[in-house]
């Protein structure tokens, strides 16, 4: 059976454009910091249907979070999820942490070391022991605070699972070789595990303070070309005709994309290709997948909603109706807020025969459609089709 096929049979639309833009819930926590000697204010953004879901989810931690064009732009990035078909990879939704500076000079330069601690040991728990978060933890920082970044990327330990260092301020040949020794501190100390950096520069022409940075910001690209080892993921966005000040904008969009690549986080598709083949189990390939990411990040990463619909409808086409219903009914448990895994549950029950309850699995979409968040055209359309599904099933 052709993918387009298989894909309609889980009722999954062939143009699945995931636009819910509900502008995202934040909320101001206050820490009386013992490590900094005062109180610090975090805004926490937390994704759309969040008290649906189930999930965890990874969070981005930004530094210079008082200035709001900077966080809202990152929410924005983070949020984003438009799929014009229906295997594409989209990143996932990220928990946003803004952290606020005071000194900022002060805070990410002399005193480094001890708001790095402030991270590790109050900022980060209180995150994790409020919210359904994964271990995988980005830190975002420009200028200062990009050098912070790195800093917190090497002398973290496994605190941050990715750096965004945009236009870090290195500042002289010795600073690039703290830098360069301090990436590689990290890399053998995550023997293996999988870490990313994103670095960018820009280069425009007479902006005083990017001249000064861009010949190290080259040199570290240099090295990291020639000595990068492979659990070291790595990229650099050069930014022409970009100053200094406007390279978070360009910049912020393309990091967090890089870290979410789907060469990392979804099947490759020679795989893919071998699913909808027949050459290979799919329930095998998947779970082998899913096994090795695991290993190769340093946690138990649960399979996307996409590949257990799909995996669910593969089933299904063999006549392996339990597995196919047990599958669906995974993707439901794991992941409420996605309709889609609904209507696959209801259609295998429906196909399998069992009419009845593929009629409850559709009530049950009814019930949880009509407390998303999105725009009101798309959650009309969304319970128009879970009503005709269900007139479809009546006797």
């Amino acid at each position: 059976m052709k993918l387009s096929a298989l894909i309609v049979c889980a009722g999954i639309p062939l143009v699945a454009a995931q636009v819910e833009a509900q502008e995202a819930r934040t909320l101001d926590r206050h820490l009386a910091s013992r490590i900094l000697g005062e109180e610090r204010t975090i805004t926490i953004s937390l994704p759309e249907n969040y008290d649906i879901a189930r999930r965890r989810y990874p969070v981005v931690y930004l530094l210079d979070g008082e200035l709001r064009p900077l966080f809202h732009i990152t929410v924005s990035v983070t949020a984003f999820d438009l799929q014009l078909d229906a295997i594409d990879h989209a990143i996932p939704p990220h928990i946003v942490v803004a952290i606020e500076q005071k000194n900022r000079g002060v805070e990410l330069g002399r005193s480094a070391d001890s708001f790095l601690q402030f991270l590790k040991a109050e900022v980060i728990p209180t995150v994790d022991r409020e919210f359904r978060t994964s271990p995988v933890r980005i830190l975002v920082g420009h200028s200062i605070a990009g050098r912070f970044a790195i800093d917190g990327l090497c002398r973290g330990g496994r605190t941050f699972s990715a750096a965004i260092a945009i236009s870090p301020a290195i500042t002289d040949s010795a600073d690039l070789r703290q830098v360069t020794a301090c990436v590689k501190e990290r890399v053998r100390a995550d023997s293996g595990r999988l870490t990313h950096l994103f670095l960018s520069s820009g280069n425009r022409i007479k902006d005083a303070t990017e001249a000064h940075f861009r010949p190290y910001h080259l040199a570290l690209r240099a090295w990291l070309a020639d000595s990068a080892p492979s659990s070291l993921r790595w990229k650099f966005l050069d930014l022409p005709d970009v100053s200094h000040s406007q390279t978070p904008y360009f910049s912020i969009p393309d990091a967090v994309w890089f870290v979410n690549d789907r060469a990392v986080w979804d099947l490759p598709p020679p795989t893919i290709d071998s699913l909808f083949a027949g050459t290979r189990a799919p329930d095998a390939a998947i779970n082998e997948f899913y096994s090795r990411l695991s290993g190769r990040v340093g946690f138990a990463v649960p399979v996307d909603s996409k590949w257990l619909r799909i995996l669910a409808v593969l089933q299904g086409s063999k006549g392996q109706w339990p597995a196919a219903i047990s599958t669906a009914r995974r993707a439901v448990d794991l992941y409420p807020e996605d309709i889609e895994a609904h209507l696959t549950l209801a259609d295998v029950l429906a196909r399998s025969g069992d009419r009845p309850a593929a009629k409850r699995a559709l009530e049950d979409a009814m019930q949880i459609a009509t407390k998303l968040a999105g725009p009101e055209r798309i959650r009309s359309e969304r319970l128009e089709l879970l009503r005709r599904r269900l007139q479809a099933l009546a006797p």
